[in-house]
């Protein structure tokens, strides 16, 4: 869901400079051919399409955190009674998944504003969600998805970004 919504906010941000993060963004979260493909230390359109990449994968992967957190807020608000009133734990996580939505959203616009005339506004503004979006999956793993006592967590901690994960897996 939020995958879509980033694509969309930068397609609709279409300026000369913004043209190929843009395709680099749709064609990452649509999985469509597109002339450019991912090079670190390419040319700008390759490095906005691993940008791009950086950002959908970085999403996804929250995306999937925050999924077994409701699992897991349901869960506790279910038990919850069985030691005294119901908690808002489903409703709190929503909430704060909304506000968080709003804020990065407020933040990287700030960023791109600050980085714009050029090529890099727009890799400033991918760099910012990313960036955002990796903070928020640890929060989510953080708040939801671990335990007071020595029980393993839901998922492991996200301490290493969804590229330097692939990198590491690729390397074994």
């Amino acid at each position: 869901m939020f995958v879509a919504l980033l694509a969309a906010v930068l397609l609709q941000s279409r300026s000369d400079a913004d043209a190929d993060a843009a395709a680099a963004a749709q064609a990452a979260v649509s999985d469509r051919e597109t002339p450019f493909s991912c090079v670190r230390d390419g040319s700008m359109p390759e490095i906005k399409m691993c940008a791009a990449e950086d950002m959908v994968a970085e999403t996804e992967r929250m995306e999937r955190y925050l999924e077994a957190a409701r699992i897991r807020a349901s869960e506790l608000d279910e038990h919850s009674v069985e030691y005294g009133p119901r908690t808002r734990q489903a409703a709190w996580l929503s909430e704060s998944q909304q506000a968080w939505e709003t804020y990065a959203e407020r933040r990287c616009d700030g960023v791109k504003e600050a980085t714009s005339g050029g090529t890099m506004g727009s890799l400033g503004w991918m760099g910012c969600i990313t960036e955002a979006t990796r903070q928020r999956t640890h929060d989510i793993w953080s708040d939801y998805l671990t335990y007071w006592d020595t029980t393993p967590p839901v998922l492991p901690e996200p301490v290493l970004t969804v590229a330097e994960e692939r990198t590491r897996a690729e390397a074994h």
